[in-house]
């Protein structure tokens, strides 16, 4: 977010923080990976294999879920908690 004189403008995509000086993480979904102006969360949730509310954090990607149905989810980090607390050769369905 950049200040100008009694006025706020907001950050160009990819972009966030004081004087717009930080970058977005390149694993938020979406296209120029958008994240808030402000504090940089990602907006459209993480690309598969990431999570956290910066997408910094990574997690396996499980075989046999297809990448379209991670990505159709806006709520796709509560998945990596479920496959987390799998164990080694258990199922999920």
């Amino acid at each position: 977010m950049v200040t100008n004189n009694d006025f706020v403008v907001q950050c160009p995509s990819g972009s966030y923080g004081e004087e717009c000086a930080a970058t977005c993480s390149d694993h938020c979904a979406g296209d120029q990976n958008p994240c808030h102006h402000v504090n940089g969360t990602c907006d459209l949730g993480c690309d598969p294999g990431y999570q956290g509310s910066s997408c910094t954090q990574e997690y396996p990607v499980v075989d046999g879920l297809s990448e379209v149905t991670l990505k159709s989810s806006r709520h796709k980090n509560k998945w990596s908690s479920f496959f987390h607390s799998l164990s080694c050769g258990e199922t999920f369905m």
